[in-house]
C-alpha cells in the first residue's frame, strides 16, 4: 500500500511539479508527512522520504533491489542510453571500470587547476563596479570550465557554438511538451521538439568530431577526460564505442553544469544578502590569498567551506533522488509494490528542524565544526 500523498490529479500534479518542485515538497510534507507519494504524468507512483534511516536504508539497500539506471529513464532523451546515470547491472559496472582511471584521486589535482586558471580569468574580466547578472555567468563559467576539462575544447569560437547549442537545448528541455513524452512532435521549427532535435544534431556533429579528433590523436599530453578515455580505450580489451563515450560525456555535462552554476548562484546570492557572512568572507580570503596562492591552499578556507555547506543545505542542486523497486518491498513501513520509484529528498530533508535548528536561516556557523551524516545532508544525491 502506498503512502498518502496529493489528491488532485495526476496532470495537475505533474502541472504544479513543473512549475514549482519545492512548494509541492513543502506542501505535501507539511499535509501529510513523510513518506509521502506523489504522482506525475507518465511516471510509476513516487515515494518520497525525508527521514535519515529511511534515506539510509535506501542508500544501503542491495542494486538488486533498488536500480537507478531504470529510474532514470527521462535523462535518455537529453543524454542517450548508455552512461552511468542510465545503466544497471554488468553494462554499468562496465563503463564504470572504464571511467575510474580519468577520476582517479591521483586526477584532481590536473583538474583543480584547470578550474582555478579559467576562474581567475574570468573574475579578472570584471571591473570595480560593473554590474554582473550572476546566474548567467555561473551558467557560462561553470559550462566553459567543463568543455575544457571534460572534453578538451579550448578553442573560442567551438566553446561559443558549444555554448550557442546548449543555450537552445536547455530552453527546449524546458518546455512543458519535453516533460509529457506524448506532446513531443516533430513540426521543425514550430514545435519544442522539433527545436530539440535539430540543435541536438548539430551539437551531436560538433561533439563526434571532438571524439574523432581525440581517437585519432591518443596524444599522451592530453588531461581531459575525453582524452584520457580515448587513451584508456585503446588498452581496453572491451572499450567504450563512440556512442557510449559521447553519452557519458554527456552525464558529465548534465551533472556539473546546472548543478554547479545554480549553486554558486545561491551561494553568492545568500553571502551577499548577509552583511556579517559577506565580511567573514573576505577576511577569510584576504587572510590566506593576500600574497597569492593556489587550490591547493583551498583547504584554509574554514568559514567559505561553512558557507558552501550552508548553501547546498538551503538550496540542493538535486531536489529528488530516485531508485527503482526491482520487486516488492517494505519501505519506511509500507508494503511497496515494484515499479515504484523510491525517493529521497534532500532538500525536505535538510529543512527538517531535528537535524538542522531554525532550517530556514541562513547559518554558515552549523558548518564550523564538522557536518552530520550523509543520511543527514546529501545535497548531490548519495548511496
Amino acid at each position: 500500500m502506498l503512502p498518502q500523498g496529493p489528491t488532485m490529479s495526476a496532470a495537475r500534479q505533474t502541472l504544479r511539479w513543473h512549475l514549482r518542485p519545492t512548494d509541492v515538497l513543502s506542501e505535501a510534507a507539511a499535509t501529510y508527512g513523510t513518506p509521502f507519494t506523489l504522482r506525475i504524468l507518465g511516471r510509476p507512483p513516487a515515494v518520497v522520504l525525508s527521514d535519515p534511516e529511511h534515506v539510509k536504508a535506501v542508500f544501503k539497500g542491495s542494486p538488486d533491489l533498488f536500480v537507478t539506471g531504470a529510474a532514470n529513464e527521462g535523462f535518455r532523451t537529453h543524454i542517450g542510453p548508455d552512461s552511468l546515470l542510465t545503466l544497471d547491472g554488468p553494462d554499468h559496472h562496465r563503463h564504470r571500470r572504464l571511467l575510474n582511471p580519468p577520476f582517479h584521486h591521483s586526477r584532481m589535482g590536473a583538474y583543480a587547476h584547470g578550474t582555478w586558471a579559467g576562474t581567475v580569468a574570468r573574475i579578472a574580466e570584471w571591473s570595480a563596479g560593473d554590474e554582473v547578472r550572476i546566474l548567467p555567468a555561473m551558467y557560462e563559467l561553470a559550462f566553459d570550465l567543463i568543455l575544457e576539462s571534460v572534453f578538451g575544447v579550448s578553442n573560442p569560437e567551438v566553446l561559443r557554438e558549444f555554448r550557442r547549442l546548449s543555450t537552445i537545448l536547455s530552453k527546449e528541455s524546458s518546455s512543458i511538451d519535453m516533460f509529457l513524452p506524448f506532446l513531443r512532435k516533430d513540426l521543425g521549427r514550430f514545435s519544442a521538439w522539433g527545436r530539440f532535435l535539430r540543435a541536438r544534431r548539430e551539437w551531436d556533429r560538433m561533439l563526434y568530431a571532438e571524439i574523432d579528433r581525440a581517437l585519432e590523436e591518443g596524444s599522451e599530453s592530453r588531461t581531459d577526460v575525453l582524452g584520457l578515455l580515448a587513451r584508456a580505450g585503446a588498452r581496453a580489451d572491451n572499450p567504450l564505442s563512440k556512442g557510449e563515450i559521447r553519452d557519458e560525456l554527456m552525464a558529465l555535462l548534465a551533472a556539473g553544469h546546472a548543478t554547479t552554476a545554480v549553486a554558486l548562484t545561491w551561494m553568492t546570492q545568500l553571502t551577499l544578502s548577509s552583511p556579517d557572512v559577506a565580511r567573514r568572507v573576505r577576511e577569510d580570503v584576504r587572510g590566506h590569498f593576500e600574497g597569492g596562492g593556489g587550490p591547493e591552499d583551498l583547504d584554509r578556507l574554514t568559514f567559505i567551506d561553512a558557507v558552501i555547506y550552508e548553501a547546498l543545505r538551503l538550496h540542493p542542486p538535486i531536489v529528488l533522488v530516485v531508485r527503482q523497486l526491482v520487486r516488492d518491498a517494505s519501505i519506511a513501513g509500507f508494503d511497496l509494490p515494484a515499479g515504484t520509484l523510491v525517493r529521497p529528498c534532500p532538500y525536505l530533508t535538510h529543512r527538517d528542524p531535528r537535524i538542522f535548528p531554525d532550517p530556514e536561516d541562513f547559518k554558515p556557523e552549523r558548518f564550523m565544526n564538522g557536518r552530520p551524516s550523509n543520511y543527514e545532508y546529501y545535497p548531490f544525491g548519495g548511496g
